[in-house]
């Protein structure tokens, strides 16, 4: 008989385990970073010479290596940090698998230098997983590692390395995403003997953000932070006005560990739902704290990821402190409009498309009972007066503000221009309104409120049959309940479909077999009911609301005008339409100056 299973030989084996830990240079960044902040470093330095492939440097003041575990600490499976497989749940370090720095001694060339506080230095060297005898060394306090031809031996991996810029942005993002969850610590990047990142002497996210991502943003951070018995959710994001292509600018942690997890993002997403477009990202530094022993954070070979007990608690908590926020800042229009002395905002404004500066946030503190005004009127007269110029001497229709005008502070002016845009004179500067954005975003959260609010369904003709999948059709068993309090009348028929009777009266008439496939696989994804709409769902309501807002052209009485802004003032969001048009641009003066070279 014949054997064809045989085990490999240590070297092959650690080789492959390395691959699995190093993928490109900058996971050696991070794995050697995180080491260092073990080892309770206040200034870590990083070199790298082309994008980290020929060699990478990082240099720590932390507590440094004794002499006799310099040759302990290169071995697999040689840790401090734990002594039982029980101490793994309650590691109070960036998590242990036996396997970071040997998986760079299997992939690389490395040398380690280290000198603990009254002991002389040393260092070693390791090549293919042998360790060199311990050298005497020059060294302060803390510990140097130097990592170099990357991936020689394993041509394979080296072949699917990017170009050394590449590379270098991907060390770039490593280290920069450190910087914010750690601000307290000094970071220095060096790429070919250029420094590209200092981070020293700053000790605020809020600061660093600006650092990293451009001035822009500096007056625009949104800060939240909730606490409770369980956890606390913390950080800074940028209003619905400034996104981007990617969720490159999405930074999350738990307990400072920085993690990539697809529920965490999910929920980030559900929580702009209603106030970007869609396959546009905001920026967030997303910090979450939560007792260790509830979490298992050696799940993942690189350490990405953390096992959660409970992800649907997280998942709605994430969503609610974020869309309080965004509710309590979107809800304070027109931040910087008609108040001389808010002078501190002064970035020209621009569309949620594009990724520069964009409207500045009114004060936090503000919050008002909404002015009580008729309704506005969707069914406008055919041939009003055109609008030239007003000035009201009546109370203003905007609510008192610590940003916007005292009731009887000044006149408001305000002009229709195009048949489509609104302008509103103020001592800074001016803001224009964009007429049909505005009232489709009002009449869609007056639809929306209605979708959620009303407990009217609509009994369907011919009742639709639709085919699940088990897991779908356990989803639905555990949702029954929460999708007939959203007015769906669905029930089994069969072991593999549902039968749908009835829906929301506001979807009479649509196709009803594939938003309420699309309610499951959602369900299916977030594991916890949805909090809002469905993609589907509101897609719907949005054609509802353009079909039914004003039109571009269409000409406003005075009146008119003055209803579409009180009501826009009092929406839940006023920001954005509900396809993430931005439903105003605001020039101040400032703004005004520089289109005319006056600056």
């Amino acid at each position: 008989m014949h054997s064809i299973i045989q085990q490999l030989d240590a070297s092959t084996a650690n080789k492959i385990a390395a691959g699995e830990v190093i993928d490109r240079p900058s996971s050696i960044v991070k794995e050697c970073i995180e080491n260092s902040i073990d080892a309770h470093a206040t200034a870590i330095t990083i070199y790298s010479v082309n994008g980290g492939i020929d060699s990478i440097q990082i240099t720590d003041n932390g507590n440094g290596i004794y002499k006799d575990d310099l040759v302990k600490a290169p071995l697999r499976h040689y840790t401090s940090k734990i002594q039982k497989i029980d101490d793994i749940y309650g590691i109070q370090s960036f998590g242990f698998r036996g396997e970071a720095l040997s998986a760079i001694c299997h992939a690389a060339k490395v040398s380690i230098e280290s000198k603990v506080v009254d002991q002389s230095a040393h260092k070693v060297f390791i090549q293919n997983g042998k360790v060199s005898e311990i050298e005497p060394a020059s060294h302060v306090q803390g510990t140097t590692i130097t990592i170099t031809d990357l991936f020689d031996d394993l041509p394979v991996r080296k072949k699917f390395l990017k170009r050394p810029s590449t590379e270098f942005l991907h060390i770039y993002d490593c280290v920069s995403h450190f910087a914010l969850v750690f601000p307290n610590i000094d970071f220095r990047l060096f790429h070919n003997d250029s420094e590209e990142l200092n981070t020293c002497g700053i000790c605020n996210t809020n600061q660093l953000i600006p650092l990293f991502y451009g001035k822009q943003l500096r007056a625009s951070l949104i800060h939240f932070s909730e606490s409770s018995p369980e956890m606390t959710i913390s950080g800074y994001m940028t209003p619905p006005t400034i996104t981007f292509s990617n969720r490159s600018k999405q930074i999350c942690s738990v307990n400072q560990r920085i993690i990539k997890n697809g529920l965490i993002l999910k929920a980030i997403e559900r929580a702009f739902f209603d106030y970007i477009p869609a396959r546009r990202f905001p920026l967030i530094v997303l910090s979450i704290q939560i007792h260790s022993a509830d979490l298992d954070v050696n799940i993942h070979p690189q350490k990405l990821d953390i096992k959660f007990p409970e992800m649907g608690h997280l998942f709605t908590e994430i969503q609610h402190v974020l869309k309080s926020k965004l509710s309590v800042n979107t809800s304070d229009f027109n931040p910087t409009l008609l108040n001389p002395s808010s002078s501190a905002h002064s970035d020209t404004q621009t569309g949620s498309h594009h990724e520069g500066p964009t409207p500045s946030l009114a004060s936090e503190s503000f919050r008002q009972t909404p002015l009580s005004v008729p309704p506005f009127q969707s069914n406008l007269s055919s041939s009003p007066k055109a609008v030239v110029s007003s000035k009201i001497n009546e109370p203003p229709i905007f609510p008192p503000n610590p940003v916007l005008i005292a009731a009887n502070h000044s006149h408001l002016e305000f002009m229709q221009i195009l048949n489509t845009y609104i302008i509103l004179k103020s001592d800074t500067g001016c803001l224009i309104i964009d007429q049909h954005a505005a009232h489709e975003r009002i009449l869609y959260e007056r639809f929306k409120s209605v979708a959620l609010n009303d407990s009217d369904s609509q009994p369907l003709l011919i009742a639709s049959s639709i085919q699940v999948d088990p897991k779908l059709m356990d989803v639905f068993q555990r949702n029954k309940e929460a999708l007939l309090e959203l007015c769906f009348d669905i029930e089994e028929f069969g072991t593999d479909s549902l039968r749908i009777r009835a829906v929301p009266i506001l979807l009479t008439g649509v196709h009803v077999d594939s938003l309420v496939l699309e309610l499951l696989n959602d369900l299916l994804d977030t594991e916890s009911v949805p909090s809002n709409l469905s993609q589907s769902y509101k897609e719907i309501l949005q054609m509802k609301a353009c079909k039914a807002a004003i039109k571009a052209g269409k000409v406003l009485s005075v009146d008119e005008i003055k209803h579409l802004c009180t009501e826009l003032i009092e929406s839940p969001n006023n920001f954005t339409c509900p396809h993430g048009r931005p439903l105003f641009i605001n020039f101040n003066q400032s703004s005004l100056e520089s289109l005319f070279l006056r600056t």
